[in-house]
Order: structure tokens, then C-alpha cells, then sequence
């Protein structure tokens, strides 16, 4: 069952053969990939099959017919951040800054155990799935052993699905930055019922003190964007009234000698909390 597809990926629900469990599949768009690139990129992703975490989603399967490169997951429960925001924008609400730390929180913890080269790549909202007591990213890494040829071609093609990653992404230079980007995009729409334009804009007085904040993590100049999520946390905690959560990154299992001079432990302040138990996205 096709639940979704544009330029780059088609996602399908699936039932797995040998376990009759529903799954779910991400395959490259048809035409995307050449033999010769569809090779390489499933050696790479093949590697991270069965790494995953309390919060990213593990491959279960990584293969390809052809030109045509997929993988499996098992199929995450609860709902789709996109199909929240779609059900608080049709009664004309948005979020609260409190509603969000706990998702913040575990996104970060997620994104600061991956480790480089490697990055999520498409932390869109219809990526991520919220349950009670849990977050759930989809769809990794992808992004981040797609060539950019193909990657350019394919958003030059398709404007408003460009216009859904960082700016970088259409030029073929996705990178850690442009993962938080994109989460700082979510925030903004999550907050305001409307996704951040493209070029520079003075945020909405609705934002108040986590206007700036974001807007610096929506810089085009990915050098200029602040290098973990903690900012952001701090603000999103600051605006709900709530203590800063600790943030440990997960332990993802993905072995890489390589170190990433962006990777910068959280710091663990005297009264942080630990990220909410419950998640309120769900309510109302």
C-alpha cells in the first residue's frame, strides 16, 4: 500500500513474507538511480542494518532489483508528526512550547548518536511518529549516501519539495546542519500552524523569545547555525516555564573510527529534568 511519493522516495506499508509482520518500505523514486549508484549506496546503508535506538527506527532489510534501492523497518506505531500538525491546523490550533521540549529532547539524543560521516538526512514531520511515552524517526540515512547529482536533479525538478530541507540540500551539500534545520523548521510550524518561507524573514511577534532562536538555526549559511539542539531546548523549556531536560545522546550501535568535531555532549546542569514520560502531541 503506497502511503506516500515525490521526487525522491516512495514509502509503502508492507507485510513481510517470512514473519507476516507489517512493515515499512522506503524506495528510491523510479529513475533516480543509475545500477552503479544504487550499488553503492545499498553497500553503505547494509552496514547499519539492525542499528537503531530508543528513537530512530532500525533497518530491518536494505536491498535492490536494478536501479531500484529500498529498505525495511518495522512499521512505527502511533501517529505522524505531519498528521498532527494537519489535525491542529483543521481546528485552528497550534502547539505549546511545553509540548515540544520532550520531543526536542529525544530528537537531539537521537541525532547526537549518530555519529559522522553519517546523519539522518530527512527529519520532515511525516518522518517522525509520536506515541505516548515515545518518539519515532523514520526513514534514515538516505540522505546521507545519496549522490548529489542525482539529489540536485530530482529538487530542481520538484520546488516544493526542495523548499521542505534546508537550502543546502537543493545545492547537493546535506549535511548534520541541515538536520536541524530541519527540526527547527518543525518548531516554527508546530508553533505558528505555518512552515518558515524560504529567505530571510523577521519571525512572527507570536514566536516572542524563540523568534531569534530559530531563525538562527534557519540561517541559508549552515556555518552560521548553532551546533546542537540545545538552544533550542533551552528556549522551547524557558518559554513553557519547565527545567532544561538532560539530554544523553543514544547509543545507536553504529561503530565509525571518525570523529565529528559538530558532536558536543549536553551539558548536565544542577535541577535538569529528564524528558517528559508522557508525550502530550496526541491530545487534543
Amino acid at each position: 500500500e503506497l502511503e506516500e511519493a515525490d521526487s525522491l522516495f516512495l514509502t509503502m506499508r508492507a507485510v513481510d513474507q517470512e514473519s507476516d509482520s507489517v512493515v515499512l518500505m522506503r524506495l528510491c523514486a523510479p529513475g533516480l538511480l543509475g545500477d552503479k549508484d544504487a550499488r553503492r549506496m545499498g553497500e553503505q546503508l547494509k552496514k547499519l542494518i539492525g542499528k537503531g535506538g530508543p528513537t530512530l527506527n532500525a533497518f530491518r532489510d536494505v536491498d535492490r532489483e536494478g536501479a531500484t534501492l529500498y529498505s525495511v523497518e518495522p512499521y512505527p506505531t502511533g501517529a505522524s508528526l505531519r498528521s498532527v500538525l494537519e489535525a491542529r491546523r483543521q481546528k485552528g490550533q497550534t502547539f505549546s512550547p511545553a509540548e515540544l521540549v520532550p520531543v526536542v529532547a529525544r530528537l537531539e539524543a537521537a541525532l547526537a548518536g549518530i555519529p559522522a560521516p553519517f546523519f539522518h538526512g530527512d527529519l520532515r514531520p511525516q518522518r517522525i511518529f509520536v506515541a505516548p511515552e515515545r518518539v519515532l524517526v523514520t526513514g534514515g540515512f538516505f540522505m546521507a549516501v545519496l549522490p548529489g547529482d542525482p539529489l540536485v536533479d530530482a529538487l530542481v525538478r520538484d520546488i516544493p519539495l526542495r523548499r521542505q530541507f534546508a537550502p543546502e540540500v537543493g545545492d547537493g551539500l546535506a549535511g548534520r546542519p541541515s538536520d536541524r534545520w530541519s527540526i527547527a523548521a518543525l518548531v516554527w510550524e508546530a508553533l505558528t500552524g505555518a512552515a518558515p518561507q524560504p529567505g530571510a524573514h523577521a519571525p512572527p511577534p507570536k514566536l516572542g523569545a524563540l523568534g531569534p532562536v530559530l531563525t538562527r538555526y534557519l540561517d541559508a549559511d549552515p556555518a552560521h547555525r548553532p551546533l546542537t539542539l540545545l538552544p533550542l531546548l533551552e528556549a522551547l523549556a524557558a518559554a513553557a516555564g519547565v527545567p532544561t531536560p538532560v539530554v544523553v545522546p543514544e547509543t545507536l550501535g553504529i561503530d565509525d573510527d571518525e570523529s565529528d568535531s559538530e558532536s558536543t555532549e549536553l551539558a548536565r546542569r544542577p535541577g535538569a529534568s529528564r524528558p517528559s514520560d508522557t508525550l502530550e502531541l496526541l491530545r487534543g
